[in-house]
């Protein structure tokens, strides 16, 4: 009689093998999750600059005066009173007027802001600094 020579693994080896990945796992997800919020805050940030380009062009190609609103949670785009645009605020994020007041933000039909100056937004990692220079329409956004 002779033994076959099977060339596999065995059910302890394969325990093992799934024990290792399971602790490497368990060990990594938190490391992700911390790295999701900064990257959740910084998407809403680029969001926010493309909204107001978008409100900004949409005055200009509309001819019509565009309003951006800061209510409650969330912030709208407003073009002869119909809501185009509503979205919902992060968790920990806020508004903070500083010479312009975010609460009523209206551009006006050549695609300028109505008022120039400053506004923060208040985050779990920082403060932005949003401003809009006098004339063309024109903003940056600073960290810090």
């Amino acid at each position: 009689m002779t033994l076959l020579n099977n060339k596999g693994f065995t059910m302890i080896e394969m325990i093992i093998v799934i024990a290792v990945l399971a602790a490497m796992i368990t060990i990594s997800i938190p490391q992700f999750q911390k790295l999701e919020r900064p990257q959740s805050i910084s998407y809403f940030i680029r969001l926010l600059e493309d909204d107001f380009l978008y409100a900004q062009q949409l005055a200009f190609s509309k001819g019509q005066t565009v309003l951006f609103k800061v209510k409650d949670n969330e912030y709208r785009i407003i073009l002869s009173d119909e809501i185009v645009r509503s979205r919902e605020l992060p968790e920990g994020v806020f508004f903070m007027r500083a010479t312009l007041t975010p609460a009523n933000i209206k551009f006006m039909e050549n695609g300028n802001i109505h008022q120039p100056g400053t506004f923060f937004i208040e985050t779990p990692e920082g403060r932005y600094k949003f401003v809009y220079l006098l004339g063309k329409g024109r903003f940056y956004v600073e960290a810090g």
